[in-house]
Order: structure tokens, then C-alpha cells, then sequence
């Protein structure tokens, strides 16, 4: 078998603290600051530490030129467990036709063929999570363990006692950090200061600007009506124009914005509860505006993936349905090629449909969130998605609120100038 380096290796120093040996045997017990190599492979998320004759391996061979193993080993000093660990994690690529060795390469040529940044790579990459859980530090009945007994018990999750853990993060934080920093911001080396006059608009737009905000718990007795799901995604996330601009290429127009007007984000509808529809999980087809079925479910599995997809946050399982955002990344890089702020662009992107979403729901009497606290390999696992190709940036939903939604932060009106409580 030939291997390379992999081009997405990254060779990084760990810094931790170790016994300083010499002042231990003049009897004081004192550590020093230990830098030690790092390997991580973008294409696995996989990471180890390095001995001094792996590093000098690693630095010396070629990540475009293939080499017989059988040298690699002789050349550099190396053991065939070695190479076959380096295999696996991903830090080589192999030209064998083992499946994990070629799914690696077939990976990494998608990489390359895609014309990703590196730096984004790495940060798109190792920021995926799966399994995880937003509130595995909450321990005791308002937990997501505490909740599943409940349910048992009596059918009535507590999602207020969830909720009310939520509400006091920000005062926890406070008791045991210090104050957070201060609330408005104002340049202190400002020459000149000039109060401008306050709005006096006051017409649709800005009233429901002033009504939007964030909800986390619905009405499962009040669930969307088929109208109500056409028109957020046809407002939210369909096109509204088209502008052929050259063979092969035509602009869309959508009711938010998008980097070079090239619209890469895609939906997948988790529907839970909507009238007239069975659970399940779609896809959103943008140019006949319609819903392509991707996978039948009932309710209890449907609410499973919702609380899985959004990381144990249960109470978004109460929302008639989610809206799982992807990025198809070679829509962008087709554009801007290597290039780090592409994929900074395509987050931008998710932000202006969750704005959107938000004030449509809210014209439409629903409420709506977003959530960027998510198990994006779930997801990927589920959809049947490469990270490489198509990666996930968030997950939307939106429903009834409950009738006497408690939930949201209370605020009080505020005039500029006036001096916070």
C-alpha cells in the first residue's frame, strides 16, 4: 500500500502543566509549563499526542507525493501499528481499497476538490458535536433526567422548572464570576456628543418589530394548520424572483439576504404537529415549493430527534415543527474560492433567516426560535449528509405559544437616556 500525508493534518503544541522532576528529588513539589506535539486530523476530529521521531516523520513527508509504506517505515523509522494508527485517525492516506481507508481519501478529495479554506475547515470541522447534552451540568428534577421521569410519572413535563434553570443562569453567573460586562457600551474618546432625535415611525413594521421575540414552549393542543407551515417557508426560506444571469447561472431573490446573492442554506422541516400531517422529516424544495419526504415517523420519534437534534433542549420537542438549516458549501465556494470569510458569510446567512422567521411567525400570531446549541453529527447521521459537501448551522422552529406563555424574559419599556434600576 502507498501513503501520503493528509492535507488536512493539523501539527499544533498542547501546553500542560508537569512535575519538574529535579525539584522533587530536592524535596519541593513545584511544575513547570510542558509545550507537547499535537496531531488532529480535520476529516475525523481525531487527536494524539506525538514522540519526537513521529513529528520529524510527519514534517518530512510529502502530502502530495504517495510513498510505499514498506519505505515510509524504513526511511523514517517507523512501526507498521504506527502507520496503520496514523491510518485510522486520518493523519495518512492510504491508496487501499479497505472501505475506512478509502472513505478517508474519497473524504479528502472532496476537500480538496471543494476548494475549502483550511482555516475554515478546521474550525467548521472540530466545532461539531454529537451526542451532547445543553444542560449536562443541571443535575436533579428540573434535569433532562428529572423531566423523563416526570413524563413517566404523570404525563406533565416540567418544562417551567426547566425554564426556571434557564432564567437563573444569568444571576448564577454573576454570584460566581462577577458582574457581566456593562449592558450599553459608550467610546471613551468620543470628541463630540450629539443626542438625535427619538423615532416617531410607528406603522406595521415597527410594531411588529417591537412584538418579536423568542419562544421555547408550544401549544400541543393548538397545532399549525398546512396554511400556516406553506406561508413561513414560503416568506422565510422560497423565492420570490429570479434574474438569469449567464448560462448555468441564475440569481435568486429571497426575503433575506445572502452573500453574493447565492443562497446556500437548505431546509429540512421536522414536522412534530401540523394539522393533516404525519410526523416526519422532509425536505424543503425551494423551486416547486413543496415538501419532499425524506423519512416516515411517529410522534414519540419525531419528538426524540427534535430533542436530540437541538441537544436535550426538550421543551423546543413542543414546537409543531423544526427547521433544520444546512449549508450547501459549494453553492459559495463555486464563488469565493478559499477564501476564510465564505464560510463566516454562510453563518451570517442563518442569522438573517432567523431574524425573517421571527417576524413572520409574529405577524402570523406563532412564535419562533433559533438554536445553535446542536448535535450537528446527529443530524448529519440522520439526513445522510458529508460535513465536507453540506454541513449543519442551526435549527429553527416556530408554533403556537402556550396560551399563558410565562417563558420569555419580562421586560420594561425603555427610553434612550434613562438610567437602568
Amino acid at each position: 500500500m502507498q501513503i501520503r500525508k493528509s492535507r488536512t493534518l493539523l501539527l499544533h503544541f498542547e501546553t500542560r502543566p508537569a512535575l519538574d522532576l529535579g525539584e522533587m528529588l530536592r524535596g519541593t513539589l513545584s511544575f513547570h509549563a510542558q509545550d507537547r506535539p499535537v496531531a488532529t486530523s480535520m476529516l475525523t476530529g481525531k487527536s494524539r499526542l506525538l514522540h519526537d521521531v513521529e513529528v520529524r516523520f510527519f514534517c518530512q513527508l510529502s502530502s502530495l507525493d504517495w510513498i510505499p509504506s514498506e519505505s515510509a517505515m524504513e526511511r523514517y523509522d517507523m512501526e507498521s501499528a504506527a502507520i496503520g494508527d496514523f491510518l485510522e485517525l486520518g493523519f495518512l492516506i492510504g491508496d487501499s481499497q479497505d472501505s475506512a481507508i478509502r472513505l478517508l481519501r474519497e473524504r479528502e478529495e472532496r476537500f480538496a476538490a471543494m476548494e475549502w479554506d483550511a482555516y475554515a475547515f478546521c474550525y467548521h470541522m472540530m466545532n461539531r458535536t454529537k451526542d451532547t447534552d445543553a444542560f449536562e451540568n443541571l443535575k436533579g428534577p428540573n434535569s433532562i433526567e428529572g423531566i423523563e421521569q416526570k413524563e413517566t410519572a404523570n404525563d406533565t413535563p416540567d418544562y417551567y422548572g426547566m425554564m426556571s434553570y434557564l432564567s437563573n443562569q444569568l444571576r448564577s453567573t454573576a454570584f460566581h464570576l462577577g458582574p457581566a460586562p456593562t449592558h450599553f457600551f459608550e467610546v471613551p474618546n468620543a470628541i463630540e456628543r450629539r443626542t438625535i432625535p427619538s423615532p416617531k415611525h410607528d406603522g406595521p413594521l415597527f410594531r411588529l418589530l417591537r412584538k418579536r421575540k423568542t419562544v421555547r414552549l408550544f401549544d400541543s393542543q393548538n397545532p399549525m394548520t398546512e396554511e400556516e407551515l406553506s406561508t413561513v417557508l414560503y416568506f422565510t426560506l422560497g423565492c420570490q424572483g429570479i434574474a438569469p444571469l449567464t448560462e448555468g447561472v441564475t440569481a435568486l431573490r429571497k426575503t433575506s439576504p445572502s452573500g453574493g446573492a447565492l443562497h446556500p442554506i437548505e431546509a429540512y422541516p421536522l414536522v412534530l404537529n401540523v394539522t393533516g400531517w404525519t410526523p416526519g422529516l422532509y425536505h424543503y424544495n425551494v423551486q416547486h415549493h413543496r415538501m419532499d419526504l425524506l423519512r416516515n415517523l411517529d410522534s414519540a420519534e419525531a419528538e426524540r430527534l427534535a430533542v436530540i437534534f437541538t441537544a436535550g433542549q426538550s421543551y423546543f420537542a413542543t414546537a409543531p415543527v423544526l427547521f433544520i438549516l444546512t449549508a450547501r458549501f459549494q453553492r459559495n465556494f463555486w464563488k469565493y474560492r478559499r477564501a476564510p470569510r465564505s464560510f463566516r458569510v454562510i453563518q451570517l446567512d442563518a442569522g438573517h433567516l432567523s431574524q425573517t422567521l421571527s417576524l413572520v411567525c409574529t405577524e402570523l400570531g406563532l412564535g419562533a426560535f433559533f438554536t445553535a446549541a446542536i448535535n450537528d453529527i446527529n443530524i448529519e447521521e440522520i439526513l445522510g449528509i458529508d460535513a465536507v459537501e453540506e454541513g449543519v448551522v442551526g435549527v429553527m422552529g416556530c408554533g403556537h405559544p402556550v396560551s399563558s406563555y410565562a417563558l420569555s424574559l419580562e421586560t420594561l419599556p425603555y427610553v434612550p437616556g434613562e438610567q437602568l434600576p
